[in-house]
């Protein structure tokens, strides 16, 4: 950010929150600039306080899922009263495809689960660089196999199912969305995607802005987080690593998120633009004030919540034409 360009001004809820978790000692992980597994235990306790006391209203169980040389741990979200058949979402949480887990997305699933009214299945995929490109596609077409096949056991109704994610999430959900449309079987009835990260493209406005870290994500952690999930360079153009320089056509409905100050902004908003001239519905909400990764702060930040209702709202637009 140039030094005559005054600092951007954080909602206030959000501000407050984060000002509360540092005087405690409490910060997110710099991946970049530590020991990797250090900052996936530093990431897992920042989020940790973020959280909170568990979500009440909404039940959860485990489920582990194996093939052959793959062993994926999923958690089941259904929210009380639910009733059957019902929608389901599947999650890909956030991290650069290097951090996170089930537990540091737990509120923000369960939270999206009772306002979506559906069960949640939270995807425990692999992380980078142990496991880079393309075993996260891998593991969500299992995990959404399995699910598929357990539909009439776990009372879901298969028609109503809706791909979700943030940040690298994001990615993997549209990415998933894009395989299972170029092949025989199912398709998602429409996709949710929060501040997603599509392409390893570094030299857009919102990076020029925002990328200085001075609203938490920095431009230098995307270029390691791209590093680590795509260390053959080559796979930069793979459509399916970068989706957004993929054929997009012939996809469901799409409800996009982002987040103004955040330097994947127009990430997201070249995104809408490209599935717009494709032919494929879509809405885009923007949320002035806040960063990257905002949502897993609906406990302290009313607008979180907000955007995980109009989520939710959106997810129901998508089904409800559905039988």
């Amino acid at each position: 950010m140039s030094n005559d360009r005054p600092l951007p001004i954080l909602d206030r809820d959000y501000a407050a929150a984060l000002a509360r978790l540092r005087q405690q000692g409490i910060r997110p992980a710099r991946p970049e600039d530590m020991p990797l597994d250090l900052a996936r235990l530093t990431n897992q306790r920042f989020y940790a306080a973020v959280n909170g006391p568990v979500v009440q209203g909404c039940t959860s169980r485990d489920e582990t899922v194996s093939t052959p040389g793959v062993t994926l741990r999923l958690r089941l979200y259904r929210p009380d009263h639910l009733r059957k058949p019902c929608p389901v979402i599947v999650y890909f949480h956030g991290g650069g495809f290097v951090m996170n887990d089930l537990e540091t997305h737990d509120r923000l699933c369960r939270t999206l689960a009772i306002y979506a009214g559906a069960t949640l299945c939270a995807v425990e995929y692999s992380l980078a660089p142990e496991t880079p490109f393309p075993g996260q596609l891998i593991e969500a077409e299992l995990a959404i196999s399995w699910l598929l096949s357990q539909a009439d056991e776990l009372g879901l109704h298969p028609g109503k199912l809706v791909l979700a994610g943030d940040s690298a999430g994001a990615n993997i959900a549209l990415s998933t969305a894009l395989k299972m449309r170029d092949q025989p079987g199912p398709m998602p009835a429409g996709l949710l995607l929060f501040y997603g990260m599509y392409w390893a493209e570094f030299e857009t406005a919102s990076h020029k802005l925002f990328g200085d870290g001075a609203c938490g994500l920095t431009t230098k952690r995307m270029e390691w987080f791209w590093d680590q999930f795509l260390p053959d360079a080559h796979d930069r153009f793979n459509p399916l690593a970068a989706p957004l320089i993929a054929d997009l056509r012939k996809l469901p409905p799409c409800f996009l998120l982002a987040a103004e100050f955040d330097c994947l902004r127009d990430d997201t908003v070249l995104l809408e633009k490209r599935l717009r001239a494709a032919g494929v519905e879509v809405k885009l909400s923007v949320y002035s004030a806040l960063p990257h990764s905002f949502l897993q702060f609906s406990r302290l930040v009313p607008r979180a919540r907000q955007g995980l209702r109009e989520a939710a709202e959106a997810m129901q637009d998508m089904i409800g034409g559905i039988s």
